[in-house]
């Protein structure tokens, strides 16, 4: 899913010297410290992008209405693996709620996992019978690293690569390079980029590395 939540943060930002809580070790050399001081900026937007699709108002509302779902705690509450994954893909294939994966957990146990397979962390709500009895955590997220990256590209005009578990990354360049620099410089296709990096986690605790590219 793609949404445009943050053009006016971004704009509030780029007049900022820089952000906080953004890794960025070493130093840059001098040709590249004023363009250093826009990626840390950039880099700070782009994280805080990420928490937004995770923590931000849209996750929390999807998450309250499918733990209103009936079929969804019926299948729960009556133990019907069948049932319980049929609610969860029509929650997937509902056009105008946007879930992309949605899993529920109870005590460690994964009871259904549907949806895409590079996806940002999710929404969470605690799943109860009418009586009170626990029926597991419900996980939900609404957006998938590649609208993550289509979104945070359209907003900054920085470069951006992901990188997740083996055979996961997501990019705005057509040719990512196999490796990148937490921070610094680096030449790609012969043009040159500061980057900068932060961590993040992705759905069933994915550790996921976010690369930001300023051109230099």
């Amino acid at each position: 899913m793609l949404r445009a939540p943050f053009t006016v943060l971004v704009l509030a930002a780029a007049a900022l010297p820089g952000c906080a809580g953004v890794e960025a070790a070493g130093q840059d050399p001098p040709a590249t410290a004023a363009v250093g001081v826009r990626a840390d900026t950039l880099a700070g937007v782009a994280r805080r992008i990420y928490r937004q699709e995770v923590g931000g108002n849209v996750g929390h509302v999807a998450v309250k209405r499918i733990a209103r779902d009936r079929s969804l705690l019926r299948a729960l509450g009556g133990g019907d693996p069948a049932a319980l994954r049929a609610s969860a893909l029509r929650q997937l294939f509902n056009p105008s709620k946007h879930v992309v994966r949605l899993a529920v957990v109870r005590r460690g146990r994964t009871l259904v996992d549907v949806g895409g397979a590079f996806v940002v962390a999710p929404a969470r709500r605690e799943l109860r019978a009418a009586n009170g009895a626990d029926l597991g955590r419900l996980e939900a997220s609404m957006q998938d690293v590649i609208g993550y990256v289509k979104l945070v590209h359209r907003l900054t005009g920085a470069g951006i690569v992901v990188r997740g578990a083996a055979g996961h990354v997501e990019s705005s360049l057509a040719q990512p390079p196999a490796a990148l620099p937490p921070s610094g410089t680096t030449t790609i296709a012969g043009h040159a980029y500061v980057v900068r990096s932060f961590p993040e986690t992705g759905f069933g605790h994915e550790r996921l590395t976010v690369w930001i590219l300023t051109p230099a």
